[in-house]
């Protein structure tokens, strides 16, 4: 990579970063949830709704999520998902953050 390419590439990427709510690297370490909550999917899709048409990513959320019931209301605080998180993401708040936003009108 060029000195150039490599400069236009950290720029892309804090841009990128600045739209990224949760640091969720998609790992599925958090997985399977005892509730059967798709957390890498519920925080991928938090995330998404900031990088494009967030009423798209809402009707997502509660056609897909809400009604497989593998939303983040599912969640029962068990904590499992933390300690096997690589991240450290303090999944059971940003889920409860997640949900209240994609079921937002």
């Amino acid at each position: 990579m060029t000195e150039n390419e490599a400069r236009t590439f950290k720029e892309v990427k804090k841009l990128y970063d600045k739209k990224l709510k949760i640091k969720c690297t998609g790992c599925s370490y958090c997985m399977p949830c005892p509730s059967g909550v798709d957390i890498p999917g519920v925080l991928w899709q938090y995330n998404s709704a900031f990088r494009s048409d967030p009423e798209i990513l809402k009707e997502g959320y509660e056609s897909w999520f809400c009604y497989n019931k593998m939303d983040a209301s599912q969640c029962i605080e068990c904590g499992q998902c933390e300690e096997k998180c690589p991240q450290h993401i303090a999944i059971m708040d940003e889920l409860k953050t997640a949900h209240e936003y994609l079921k937002s009108k």
